[in-house]
């Protein structure tokens, strides 16, 4: 189970990641910690992404701020971003 901190900084969530002593001393808690900071940059890139799209930014420049294509950006944040996204999945009709 995770042992984040939301009151740590990101500095020292990152310290048993760059110290290569701690990480071998305890590499749970460095696993830790890169599990935590993963969760903390996904959320902080849908978050951008949601804000871009709300501004009418495109994917394709989402895409190239993340290093991807734009269908890579759409395919990543368009489900959450784009409430009529072709990507959203069709109501299931009740049997």
């Amino acid at each position: 189970m995770s042992t984040y901190d939301p009151d740590l900084t990101a500095a020292t969530l990152l310290h048993p990641l760059a110290d290569a002593e701690r990480r071998v001393a305890d590499p749970i808690r460095a696993l830790e910690a890169a599990h935590d900071l993963t969760i903390m940059l996904n959320l902080g890139s849908l978050g951008a992404a949601t804000a871009a799209r709300a501004q009418g930014r495109s994917w394709a420049e989402i895409g190239d701020a993340l290093g991807v294509t734009r269908q890579a950006a759409q395919q990543r944040f368009g489900i959450w971003t784009d409430p009529d996204s072709a990507l959203v999945l069709p109501a299931v009709p009740a049997p």
